[in-house]
């Protein structure tokens, strides 16, 4: 990853919006949906918490893009975009 995804965190917090989401050069045309999905959801993750997150490719989908990719994008994002506290479920009590 080129981008210190923390590092921006620390910025948006200061009053920015964060614009940007899947690396455009690899994984969205080389890498499987399940590393899309993986991406996205790891932006969300870090981004989406208290807002200020505007998920986009960037610029545009290159024309060699696997169509399975940008459908798997729209997918994760509308089971995970709106609620970044989804990917951490309550903690079980254990027995003692």
């Amino acid at each position: 990853m080129l981008v210190n995804t923390k590092f921006c965190l620390f910025i948006s917090l200061q009053n920015y919006s964060i614009f940007g989401g899947i690396d455009t050069q690899r994984t969205l045309p080389f890498g499987t949906p399940t590393q899309v999905r993986d991406e996205v959801r790891e932006r969300i993750k870090i981004f989406g918490v208290g807002g200020g997150f505007i998920f986009n490719t960037i610029h545009n989908v290159q024309p060699r893009v696997p169509v399975k990719n940008i459908i798997k994008i729209y997918e994760t994002l509308h089971k995970f975009g709106t609620d970044p506290l989804s990917f951490n479920p309550k903690p079980t009590k254990t027995k003692r």
